[in-house]
C-alpha cells in the first residue's frame, strides 16, 4: 500500500509541477504580449500629435443671427483689430464678447479693453 500511495503522490506532484510550469509560461507570454501592446500604444500616441500638426484646419465662417440682423465674426474681428490699431493697443490675447442685445462687441486684449458698435 505504501508503494501505491507514494506513486500516486509522486504522480500528482509531477502533474502539479507541469501545470505550474504551463501557468508560468502562459503568464510570461501574456506579459510579453502586454508589454508589446503597451509599446505599440505609446508609439501610436506619440505619432498622433505629429499627424494632427500636419492636418490643415478648415476655414470656418461664423455668423450670429439675432433680432432680424446677422453678425459675421470675421467682420467683427476685423473691426476690433482696426480699432486696436487706431488706439495703438496690442491685440495680443484678444477676446471678443458680442452682445447683440446692446448692438455692441466688447473686447479685451493685452493693451486694454473697449467696445465697438455693430
Amino acid at each position: 500500500m505504501d508503494t501505491k500511495t507514494t506513486t500516486t503522490k509522486t504522480g500528482t506532484a509531477a502533474k502539479t509541477a507541469k501545470a505550474t510550469k504551463a501557468t508560468k509560461a502562459a503568464t510570461a507570454t501574456k506579459t510579453t504580449k502586454t508589454a508589446k501592446a503597451a509599446k505599440t500604444t505609446k508609439a501610436a500616441k506619440a505619432a498622433a500629435p505629429a499627424a494632427r500638426a500636419t492636418r490643415t484646419q478648415p476655414e470656418v465662417s461664423f455668423y450670429l443671427q439675432y433680432a432680424n440682423r446677422e453678425y459675421s465674426f470675421a467682420e467683427i474681428r476685423q473691426l476690433v483689430l482696426d480699432k486696436c490699431e487706431a488706439e495703438e493697443m496690442d491685440p495680443k490675447d484678444l477676446r471678443i464678447y458680442v452682445k447683440p442685445g446692446d448692438d455692441k462687441a466688447y473686447y479685451t486684449c493685452a493693451g486694454g479693453s473697449s467696445s465697438i458698435a455693430l
